[in-house]
C-alpha cells in the first residue's frame, strides 16, 4: 500500500476574534510549547460548555499540567480529584478553535488537513504531547530501535498521526482491535470500545521511503461491506 508522506504547506487558521466583553487569552501558536499542549489535549482533554479547555492526567501529575499551560503562555486552576489531576484554562477563543479544528469527543478527534503540511518540529511537538497523553515508547527487540505508539478509538485520527509519522520519517502501520468485553468501573458496568493502535518504527524491514509517498507490505485485509471508487494513481 501507499501513504502519502508529503502535504502542501496551509497557513495555520487563526483563533476567532473576540467578539464579548472582558479578558480573553488565547495560547501563541508560534510557540512550539503550544503545539505540545495541543496534542497532550487531543489525545487527553476536552472543552466545558464551549469555554474552558481542560486537560487531564494521573493525579500527581498537577505540575506537569501546569507546566504545559504556563510554556504556551496560558493561566488556568488545577483541581484533584480522586484519580486525576484537571487543569482548566478558562478561553472561549481557545475552546472554539479546538472544537472546529480537533473534534469535540474521543470518537471525533481528528488531525486536520493543515496540520498535516506544517513544519516538522511543530509536528514533533504535537506528537511529543500526544504520546505523552494517549501513547508510549518502547524499544524493538532486534535492533533497539524506537518505537513509538498510540491508541485512540478515532479512526480519522489514526490515519493523520500515521501520516504525521510519515513525514517525520518513520515508517507507520494502523491495527484495528476489537473489544467485546464488559468491566466494571467505579462498580459500574461499562462496554468497552473497539480501538486502533497505531506504531511508527524508527527501523522498518517492509516499508521503504519513495518519492512522495511511502510503501508498505499489505499483511492484512478486512472486509468493510461498504463499495468505494479506486483510482489508480
Amino acid at each position: 500500500w501507499a501513504c502519502v508522506m508529503d502535504a502542501p504547506h496551509t497557513p495555520i487558521p487563526s483563533l476567532p476574534p473576540k467578539t464579548w466583553r472582558g479578558h480573553s487569552q488565547g495560547p501563541d501558536l508560534d510557540r512550539l510549547a503550544t503545539w505540545k499542549l495541543i496534542g497532550f489535549w487531543v489525545g487527553n482533554g476536552w472543552t466545558r460548555e464551549g469555554e474552558q479547555v481542560v486537560i487531564c492526567d494521573d493525579v500527581d501529575s498537577g505540575s506537569r499540567l501546569r507546566r504545559l499551560a504556563r510554556d504556551a503562555g496560558l493561566t488556568g486552576s488545577l483541581s484533584a480529584q480522586r484519580t486525576t489531576a484537571r487543569f482548566t484554562i478558562g478561553s472561549k477563543r481557545f475552546a472554539v478553535w479546538l472544537r472546529e479544528h480537533f473534534g469535540s469527543s474521543a470518537l471525533t478527534k481528528t488531525v486536520p488537513s493543515w496540520l498535516l503540511g506544517a513544519s516538522v518540529e511543530i509536528l514533533e511537538a504535537f506528537m511529543v504531547g500526544l504520546l505523552r497523553a494517549d501513547g508510549h515508547i518502547a524499544r524493538q527487540k532486534i535492533g533497539g530501535g524506537r518505537i513509538r505508539c498510540l491508541t485512540t478509538t478515532s479512526r480519522a485520527l489514526a490515519v493523520g498521526v500515521r501520516i504525521i509519522f510519515n513525514r517525520l520519517g518513520q515508517s507507520a502501520s494502523i491495527t484495528r482491535h476489537d473489544v467485546v468485553r464488559r468491566c466494571i468501573i467505579e462498580g459500574r458496568e461499562v462496554r468497552e470500545r473497539g480501538f486502533y493502535r497505531v506504531t511508527a518504527y524508527e527501523r522498518a524491514r517492509s516499508f521503504r521511503f519513495g518519492r512522495g509517498f511511502g510503501w508498505g507490505k499489505v499483511r492484512t485485509v478486512r472486509p468493510t461491506g461498504q463499495r468505494r471508487t479506486v483510482y489508480n494513481i
